[in-house]
């Protein structure tokens, strides 16, 4: 057994170790591409300034930073996605050692969850970048008067309207994720927890849960309005 262990010990190091590589390749990677961004930034000025052509130079700048940014994006992603991958391992080995099957499918979940959040935020970030983008163009030149401004007035509107989705998507995997399991715990093992609270607890709970799985549809009827016991009494039986 003990062989068993320091060999899986041994492989985790491993892994470790080849992540870190190629973590650290990965940022120096990044590095460069920026110290080559900026070269040619430079470089681009200077000849525009030799050409005096300011409204081209601040077009070529802002097509620049874009790019940047898109670079920065993509390595965050392949960063994350590095990341999960590591947790795969991590998980496997685990599982390798233990096969708790319901922790793994908890934290592939989670997994998921983080995967998403992390998919949503980039791509808003994009969003962002585009709007901020689009709103210097605008700055720059768009015809004066009224038409620009409304056109700029737009822009700032779909921007908070993505902002408020985003806040919203988050704060439904938030709760997904905290409430739904702390409650029926709360539930049956509280003695101090009244019918009346619990109820609303309930009611609650039953709701967030509703909406993303069918545990608590399937089994909520067995809830007494006083204490926990008949639903203890009802698990005990199905597990049995």
């Amino acid at each position: 057994m003990m062989m068993v262990m320091m060999m899986m010990m041994m492989m985790m190091m491993m892994v470790m170790m080849m992540m870190m590589m190629m973590m650290m390749m990965m940022m120096m990677m990044m590095m460069m591409m920026m110290m080559m961004m900026m070269m040619m930034m430079m470089m681009m000025m200077m000849m525009m300034m030799m050409m005096k052509m300011m409204m081209v130079m601040v077009m070529v700048m802002m097509v620049m930073m874009m790019m940047m940014m898109m670079m920065m994006m993509m390595m965050m992603m392949m960063m994350m996605m590095m990341m999960m991958m590591v947790m795969m391992m991590m998980m496997m080995m685990m599982m390798m050692m233990m096969m708790m099957m319901m922790m793994m499918m908890m934290m592939m979940m989670m997994m998921m969850m983080m995967m998403m959040m992390m998919m949503m935020m980039m791509m808003m970030m994009m969003m962002m970048m585009m709007m901020m983008m689009m709103m210097m163009m605008m700055m720059m030149w768009g015809r004066r008067g009224r038409r620009k401004w409304m056109m700029m007035r737009t822009i700032m509107m779909f921007i908070i309207i993505m902002m408020m989705m985003m806040m919203m998507i988050i704060y439904l995997f938030y709760n997904i994720h905290i409430s739904i399991r702390a409650v029926p715990a709360i539930k049956l093992t509280n003695p101090h927890m009244t019918g009346k609270k619990q109820l609303v607890l309930r009611t609650v709970s039953n709701m967030r849960y509703s909406l993303f799985s069918t545990k608590l549809r399937h089994d909520s009827h067995y809830y007494s309005s006083h204490s926990g016991r008949n639903y203890i009494r009802y698990k005990l039986n199905r597990m049995t």
